[in-house]
């Protein structure tokens, strides 16, 4: 298929190639700022460590650090932190998530919990950090746990990415008109000029009679 084959199809199809991605643009544009409601993200900082050895942390250390994290995110979802913390603070936490990650080459840990409720996102986020040092020095006899800074009340949404679902949802429209153009175009076998004849039957065009307009007759 030669370059002005495909600018053919292109042209002879240019209404679905663009009528589709546009629906999809649509819709994806209105379910991203209308449908979805955005969800905000608290975050609090604490640290577990022994004073005695800040000053000399291997690399070790630092990876039994990452080990540890898996050991709090699973502390963290147990009913006797998790139901705690929701109890303290006295408001309904179904819709939170709850996520644990070390930040890079510390002992630095980062709590965050998600809600489309800012205000329940920054209260569950301290309390659970609360209940968790606790629950950690309990288990771990580790009496150094510091809370580095609270979680405040996110003023500024954290998702839903309305970006990356316009362009991922007009991609894919793009994607499906183009699949649909080239079935369609595998499916017909009809003979359109007659460039066709000579290019499908190996006939040579003698004469063409073009397409009268209307009213043309008798002329």
């Amino acid at each position: 298929m030669t370059l002005a084959d495909i600018l053919d199809i292109v042209f002879k199809r240019i209404k679905i190639l663009v009528i589709i991605p546009v629906v999809f643009f649509a819709a994806s544009m209105f379910y991203g700022f209308e449908m979805v409601a955005p969800t905000y993200t608290a975050t609090t900082t604490f640290m577990v460590l022994n004073q005695t050895y800040y000053d000399s942390i291997t690399y070790n250390d630092l990876m039994i650090g990452e080990v540890l994290i898996s050991d709090y995110q699973f502390l963290a979802k147990t009913s006797t932190v998790y139901r705690k913390a929701a109890e303290d603070i006295q408001q309904d936490v179904s819709d939170c998530s709850v996520t644990i990650s070390g930040v890079e080459n510390t002992r630095m840990v980062k709590l965050s919990v998600t809600s489309r409720r800012p205000e329940v996102a920054a209260n569950f986020a301290n309390a659970l950090t609360e209940e968790l040092t606790q629950r950690i020095s309990e288990i771990m006899k580790i009496e150094n746990i510091t809370i580095v800074e609270p979680a405040t009340v996110p003023t500024a949404p954290s998702g839903p990415n309305k970006t990356k679902i316009v362009l991922s949802a007009t991609a894919v429209g793009g994607i499906m008109a183009a699949g649909i153009v080239l079935l369609l175009e595998f499916m017909d076998n009809t003979i359109q000029s007659s460039d066709d004849i000579e290019k499908y039957l190996g006939i040579p065009v003698l004469a063409q009679i073009n397409k009268l307009e209307d009213g043309g007759e008798g002329r």
